[in-house]
């Protein structure tokens, strides 16, 4: 006896977190970068966030792109300042992702 059935498979395509590598930046000096979604995503509802922001640092969010800025001083302490970015997306099934960014804060050098 055969029994025969049919299975219906939806193969997903998984939108994706894109976000830079390691960035340098010189006290004093300014540092922009952008935040994206993959292509994946675009028919995706999405909600982009930044936590761990350094003083003074701030993003601003327009659809699935999140600008980070951060105009440092020449005061602002020198080192690694990790900030994780976070993705939720609200579709079927909701996925929710976060990557993080290492920002090294170096010191001017005069002379």
């Amino acid at each position: 006896m055969n029994d025969t059935k049919t299975v219906q498979i939806t193969i997903v395509d998984v939108p994706v977190l894109v976000v830079p590598g390691p960035q340098r930046v010189t006290q004093g000096s300014s540092l922009a970068f952008s935040v994206t979604t993959s292509a994946a995503a675009a028919c995706i509802p999405v909600t982009l966030s930044a936590a761990n922001l350094a003083t003074g640092a701030s993003v601003t969010i327009a659809g699935s792109t999140l600008r980070f800025s951060w105009p440092t001083s020449f005061n602002t302490p020198t080192g690694n300042y990790v900030v994780t970015f976070r993705a939720v997306y609200t579709g079927t099934p909701a996925i929710n992702e976060s990557k993080t960014v290492t920002i090294t804060v170096d010191p001017v050098i005069i002379g």
